[in-house]
């Protein structure tokens, strides 16, 4: 991985790259994204030492310091965005892992999305003040059907769903993923294929984070195991 300011994110199914115009075939039926889109954050590099360091990004209309909105919004026709921009440049070949979490920090999660700086003021990316923001919001439509994939904090407490809660929630879903890197590393790829396997993709088998859906389940124990689901991997494109 050559030294540099930017690393790219893609979302694939299997070897496919997935964009607003790609088909995959599921159950006989011929799927497009709805929508993909998903919050990075706390990205850390670990040197040959063991040490790690954080990256901070760059503030930009996706980013600000520590996170990242990544993806696109194919039904508003919304510029894609599938990168991550750092203030400084780095050389990667320096460094042994990379290690980021999938979601948005409780500090940040339940603040007023319409004061909040961006990437934290997209609308269609939050739920309400108890339980905060959607970590990833992936949607797939075909000619009679879809599914939705809303993954966020559940089990918030707070006096209304119109107030923050003070404490943690019971069950928070943001998962940190920690991956090696190579000097052929210079792509971080979401293999959906790998969430999805196992599920019958149906609107039927929707999942939006509840713990007693047994899709949701699945979808968040294929999450928990990590890097050893093989849901984020660093590729060389």
């Amino acid at each position: 991985m050559k030294t540099g300011a930017k690393l790219s994110v893609n979302m694939v199914f299997d070897q496919q790259v997935l964009d607003c115009s790609a088909s995959i075939a599921l159950n006989g039926k011929s799927w497009q994204l709805g929508q993909a889109q998903f919050y990075l954050a706390n990205i850390e590099i670990q040197n040959q030492q063991g040490q790690w360091q954080q990256l901070p990004l760059k503030v930009n209309a996706n980013q600000n310091s520590t996170l990242a909105l990544v993806g696109q919004h194919c039904a508003q026709h919304k510029q894609a965005y599938w990168q991550l921009v750092f203030e400084q440049g780095i050389t990667f070949n320096n460094f042994q892992a990379i290690r980021f979490a999938l979601g948005v920090p409780f500090s940040l999660n339940h603040q007023n999305p319409l004061t909040q700086e961006t990437p934290l003021n997209v609308s269609s990316m939050f739920w309400v003040w108890q339980t905060g923001h959607k970590f990833a919001r992936i949607e797939l439509v075909s000619e009679q059907d879809n599914w939705i994939f809303h993954l966020g904090s559940t089990g918030c407490q707070s006096p209304s769903v119109m107030r923050a809660p003070t404490n943690g929630c019971r069950y928070p879903n943001l998962y940190t993923f920690e991956l090696p890197i190579n000097k052929d590393d210079d792509t971080l790829t979401f293999d959906l294929a790998k969430l999805i396997n196992g599920v019958q993709i149906t609107e039927q088998t929707s999942c939006q984070s509840e713990r007693q859906n047994l899709v949701c389940q699945q979808l968040l124990q294929h999450l928990s195991t990590g890097r050893e689901s093989g849901i984020f991997r660093m590729n060389h494109e």
